[in-house]
């Protein structure tokens, strides 16, 4: 099988990534990275502006820590790692190009001519948009056989839609987060049939940073095995009925958040994100 990956390089992505790709390194053929400054979505700058004004500064720092904080410590913890003899924990997507001579493209229009020419060149059997950032229309679709374009959404579809799913289910007192796996089959966001999806119970004594982590620890397995079930004609595709969509929270819902006793991060455990091994997570049971 041969397969693309196409990513937003963050601390998120960071954690199941390379855990996927270390186990199917001879079927990936191609790494993908959005870039995620500059053209459409704007500098660094503007973009900092904008989310300061749309969320405030709490949900901003909470951005900021797994999309550019991330790049700094990815470097210092690998030198304090490699002087302690510890384990790498974490890795970049240019980092997993590498490691597993994997090319590695950065797309700034993923529906562009030269790009979607380069995947159709590849022949490839399946892609995999993994917290990316960005939309595939028709041409990108058609790409793959039917229903082997597959989104890794870190929420529990069809009730938590949208870029943030782990935040809008502890505002909304859900006893659960988790991860779906799902095909994309035209332009709308998070509404394709399932595949398969995972529930977790809600670690309450966790940061939203760390449960984001643990979200896609456990979507990068689930993935293992979706790939799998397609391998062997095994999948199956579940339509989706109902749901809505949540977007970017307002300083408002960031406050509701904090009163409702969660944390958006916790800083000595998120720089542990980056010393230690994935943890396991056997004993999660798969949802239909």
């Amino acid at each position: 099988m041969r397969i693309a990956i196409l990513t937003l390089d963050s601390l998120f992505s960071a954690v199941g990534i390379h855990e996927f790709v270390s186990q199917h390194a001879h079927e990936v053929v191609l790494l993908g990275a959005s870039r995620r400054f500059g053209g459409k979505s704007g500098s660094f700058v503007k973009q900092l502006c904008h989310n300061l004004r749309r969320t405030g500064w709490r949900f901003t720092v909470y951005n900021g820590l797994h999309l550019v904080v991330f790049y700094p410590l990815l470097w210092l913890t690998d030198v304090v790692n490699r002087f302690l003899g510890r384990p790498k924990a974490v890795y970049s997507v240019e980092q997993v190009s590498r490691k597993y001579k994997i090319p590695l493209v950065h797309i700034s229009d993923i529906n562009s001519r030269d790009f979607v020419e380069k995947l159709r060149s590849l022949e490839l059997d399946l892609i995999v948009l993994a917290y990316f950032d960005q939309i595939a229309k028709s041409s990108v679709i058609e790409t793959v056989p039917p229903g082997r374009l597959l989104n890794v959404h870190p929420g529990l579809l069809p009730a938590r839609r949208g870029p943030f799913p782990t935040f809008w289910a502890l505002v909304k007192g859900d006893a659960t987060i988790g991860a779906t796996i799902h095909a994309v089959v035209d332009e709308r966001i998070d509404v394709g049939p399932i595949l398969c999806r995972e529930e977790i119970p809600v670690p309450r004594e966790m940061s939203l940073v760390e449960m984001d982590c643990l979200v896609f620890r456990h979507a990068a397995r689930l993935l293992s095995r979706v790939v799998e079930n397609v391998r062997t004609e095994q999948a199956t595709f579940e339509p989706q009925t109902g749901g809505g969509y949540d977007t970017y929270p307002t300083p408002a819902d960031v406050s509701l958040f904090r009163r409702r006793g969660n944390r958006l991060w916790n800083f000595r455990k998120y720089l542990s994100q980056f010393t230690r091994p994935a943890e396991s997570t056997d004993g999660i049971s798969d949802l239909p």
